[in-house]
């Protein structure tokens, strides 16, 4: 964790990963300034702000249950980045590679579960009224990446992650005597993103092309959920006219944001983005706090001050140890500057 970290999504809905999340090879991104930087930020920002809006659209699904919901999430994101891939050619040849690596597809195999795994827990947390408590995994998740970085690769901490841990491990404990008892769907979230991290930690695959194949392990499940909710009569789509335009929606915010992620992350700096990140869980606290009139306690409110504080210091430290990087490392190599994926190497590598 001491060296360059990369800002990571983690998966639509549940906003971009941690910094200093697993790298990519190491390699220093070079930026480019005045109208490149201003596109770059306006993707991160539209990125942030579909990932934090999402607690308005779940509850839209009317009368769906949360396993519905999430194969329609599956199956209309594996829709619309096959409509990607399909229009880009360097997509297209990544995913190729990607399919014939073995290594690469088990890997994905797995991440895709972990994916769908915490898709579910987010939209369960959001439609049954606790997008607060899916707004602390957000703050939590870094964290939680970092003490998994220690416990299972041996890295090593610098003093101020150590000192973001322990802080934000205070944060959930006064967290957890404000609502009476362990914030689990948080906890469950921010844990299986961590792990979703830790498994694509070598791999280093692109969030598009990454999501494509993942999407493409899971989308025989989600028929398989489909058709058994429809068996048992609890199948609700196409439902109403009002709820049926909604579905396919499920597939854009999940998979538009992560296009806007990857169009941002090279042009905008480190140091910039790592600042727009707060943006998805601010507004989904305050969705959850001001627009759909959740209890915030003072307890709360101490917790997840705490909680800031944590993440704040762990980001500007993010921030300073990839600047001195960038200092000191040299140009990438050509492969590296192509971004193209070898089973070897990995994508970039």
């Amino acid at each position: 964790m001491g060296g360059v970290g990369r800002i990571g999504p983690a998966f639509g809905g549940l906003g971009a990963g941690a910094l200093g999340e697993a790298g990519s090879g190491g390699c220093v991104q070079r930026y480019d300034g005045g109208r490149g930087l201003r596109t770059g930020l306006g993707f991160a920002v539209a990125a942030q702000l579909i990932w934090g809006l999402q607690p308005l659209f779940w509850p839209l699904l009317d009368g769906m249950t949360t396993a519905e919901m999430l194969a329609h999430r599956v199956l209309w994101s594996w829709a619309v980045a096959m409509l990607v891939v399909a229009l880009r050619t360097r997509t297209r040849r990544g995913v190729r590679e990607l399919v014939r690596d073995r290594r690469a597809g088990w890997t994905l195999a797995c991440t895709g579960l972990l994916m769908g795994c915490a898709w579910g827990l987010y939209i369960y947390g959001v439609v049954t009224g606790r997008v607060v408590e899916t707004s602390l995994s957000l703050f939590v998740g870094p964290l939680v990446t970092a003490v998994l970085g220690v416990a299972v690769l041996r890295e090593r901490l610098r003093a101020y992650q150590w000192f973001a841990v322990a802080v934000s491990a205070v944060g959930v404990l006064v967290l957890g005597w404000g609502y009476g008892g362990v914030p689990w769907v948080a906890l469950l979230i921010a844990g299986t993103v961590a792990l979703y991290g830790l498994v694509k930690k070598r791999l280093a695959v692109p969030a598009v092309e990454g999501m494509a194949v993942e999407t493409v392990f899971l989308t025989p499940l989600a028929i398989g959920g489909l058709l058994w909710l429809g068996v048992t009569n609890r199948l609700v789509f196409p439902g109403t006219w009002g709820v049926a335009p909604l579905v396919p929606l499920a597939g854009v915010v999940s998979t538009l944001p992560l296009l806007f992620f990857a169009a941002a992350v090279n042009r905008v700096p480190l140091s910039t983005f790592g600042l727009v990140m707060y943006l998805n869980p601010v507004i989904q606290f305050a969705i959850g706090a001001w627009v759909l009139g959740e209890p915030v306690t003072p307890s709360r409110w101490l917790g997840f001050g705490l909680l800031w504080v944590a993440l704040a210091v762990f980001a500007l430290g993010a921030v300073r140890t990839a600047r001195r990087a960038v200092a000191h490392e040299p140009e990438p190599a050509d492969p590296v500057a192509a971004g193209q994926w070898s089973s070897r190497r990995g994508w970039g590598r």
